[in-house]
């Protein structure tokens, strides 16, 4: 969980609870990020990642990506009925407050958060069904992460449709997309859902 945003001496931030954050040892130096413990997530800016390191440097510090985004919704009329979409794609929908993502808790290689959508397409009159995708973006060539908790649901990457992820080349992208019954019960993300991707 998120470490707690202020100190004081009635409530101060210790190193045991940073090391239940982070997993690592009773060494603070260990605690810079990029070296093997802290992510360089965006809300983890404040922690060095050389030289000296202090406790209030671990102030709302995070191991998880947790993006507080505002979902932005659209609605297309496809002359079968009409496709619903909410959430958030950079530069075109809705809004985040991080979009710098740590690949590793190792190094300080970073990736950027560009999309997660939900949406609904109608079923086609002539047969088929009503169609229920998220979509979840990242820069790169196929960075790795290990789950994405959206309002409670759990999407992994091996469970995504069409074969696996899609890396576009031109845009240096990586789409993951699921589909289906799991996509079905999320439903609708609400405008601010919650959302956590953990790497490791």
């Amino acid at each position: 969980m998120t470490l707690q945003a202020s100190a004081s001496s009635g409530n101060p931030l210790t190193l045991n609870e940073i090391k239940t954050e982070f997993g690592g040892p009773d060494t603070f130096t260990s605690y810079r990020r990029g070296a093997g413990y802290v992510p360089n997530h965006q809300a983890n800016a404040s922690i060095p990642s050389t030289g000296t390191v202090s406790m209030l440097n671990f102030l709302s510090a995070d191991k998880l990506f947790k993006p507080a985004i505002t979902s932005g919704t659209t609605t297309q009329d496809l002359g079968i009925g009409t496709e619903y979409t909410e959430g958030y794609t950079a530069g075109s929908l809705g809004s985040t407050t991080y979009s710098t993502m740590g690949l590793s808790p190792s190094s300080l290689t970073t990736t950027t958060f560009l999309q997660l959508i939900y949406f609904e397409t109608p079923a086609p009159p002539l047969g088929g069904s009503t169609v229920y995708g998220l979509n979840f973006k990242l820069s790169g060539n196929m960075p790795s992460w290990v789950s994405l908790v959206v309002n409670g649901n759990t999407f992994l990457p091996a469970d995504v449709a069409f074969g696996g992820p899609l890396y576009d080349s031109g845009d240096n992208t990586t789409i993951w997309r699921w589909r289906g019954a799991a996509v079905q019960t999320l439903g609708f993300i609400g405008l601010n859902p919650s959302i956590t991707v953990n790497i490791v």
